[in-house]
């Protein structure tokens, strides 16, 4: 389900079917967070998906993305015998890069590193950003969490 408040959306997965139009619906934000969606997806949505937080966030919006890990998800499936795979951090990456101007500002790990922290900010250009220039962001991003 699709959140909006105060210029944020927040969009979790709770067995309910999350669609780009829902996002779309929602007015323009600052931050939109993603907690734990992208490795519930069919394949062919996750872009769509990011495509559509794109085009809410505000300019130099930043979108947040919880994620499991792949050993996070074999883990889980091990105990409840249901979980989509986990993602890697160069496949949530690709995903924010390709074609949707995402640049990635902060990734940590969290819960024993079965779960990944990952901030994106909204570029209205290329996904590029010199090394100085990254490592000054994320010790801003730091600094606020």
């Amino acid at each position: 389900a699709a959140y909006s408040a105060n210029r944020a959306i927040g969009i979790f997965w709770w067995h309910q079917p999350i669609t780009a139009e829902a996002i779309l619906q929602a007015e323009e934000a600052d931050t939109v967070t993603l907690v734990a969606v992208l490795n519930y997806l069919p394949v062919a949505e996750r872009g769509a998906i990011l495509e559509a937080c794109w085009q809410r966030l505000a300019r130099y919006g930043r979108l947040i993305i919880t994620c499991v890990t792949p050993v996070g998800g074999w883990l889980h499936r091990v105990v409840r015998w249901t979980q989509p795979a986990g993602l890697p951090s160069a496949e949530v990456i690709r995903l924010a890069h390709a074609g949707r101007r995402f640049r990635l500002v902060y990734e940590k790990p969290f819960m024993l590193g079965l779960n990944r922290l990952y901030v994106f900010a909204r570029e209205e250009g290329t996904a590029t950003l010199a090394v100085k220039e990254y490592r000054k962001e994320v010790e801003e991003v730091k600094k606020t969490l």
